[in-house]
């Protein structure tokens, strides 16, 4: 697996990819609305957390670990069910495993960024390897967009909410 190569070489590493609370969940929708699946994003993006998308499911990090993930998580679920989800537990590596290959390719096309970025910060090295995308990299109409999509996410839940009894 690559993990366990990557940790035999950088042991700090493990620590990090450990401590993040993490939820992945397909893209494919059993019930509800699918749009709801697409505004998620943008919300989990607008609260903090890391996003991967990679063969059609969605790896959500919490880098900020405040809990809001896994709110908006369960907003979601409220309105949608995705054809499978699960949270990170104690076997980490088997919940990671459907990403590695992107976390694979990702990492050694950026074999330079990546050592000088575990020299200085393993946290965010952590970050980097697990999201490939954050809200505060993204450029102003990027974060307008991802805005955008959780207003309607919210707007969304809140009808939801108000019609149920």
């Amino acid at each position: 697996m690559y993990f366990d190569n990557l940790y035999s070489e950088y042991p700090e590493l493990e620590k990090w990819i450990k401590s993040f609370n993490c939820i992945n969940y397909s893209e494919n929708v059993v019930a509800g609305n699918p749009e709801v699946l697409k505004y998620a994003k943008c919300k989990f993006l607008h609260i903090g957390c890391g996003v991967t998308c990679y063969n059609n499911k969605v790896l959500i990090v919490d880098i900020n670990n405040d809990g809001k993930m896994l709110e908006v998580f369960e907003q979601m679920l409220q309105m949608v069910t995705p054809e499978s989800y699960s949270i990170k537990g104690e076997n980490y590596q088997e919940f990671f495993a459907p990403f590695e290959d992107k976390f694979q390719a990702r990492n050694l096309g950026n074999i330079e960024y990546f050592k000088k970025l575990l020299h200085n910060s393993p946290k965010d090295t952590a970050i980097y390897i697990l999201a490939e995308s954050q809200y505060r990299y993204s450029s102003v109409w990027g974060r307008y967009g991802i805005t955008l999509g959780a207003k309607k996410f919210n707007k969304l839940y809140d009808d939801c909410k108000s019609q149920k009894y």
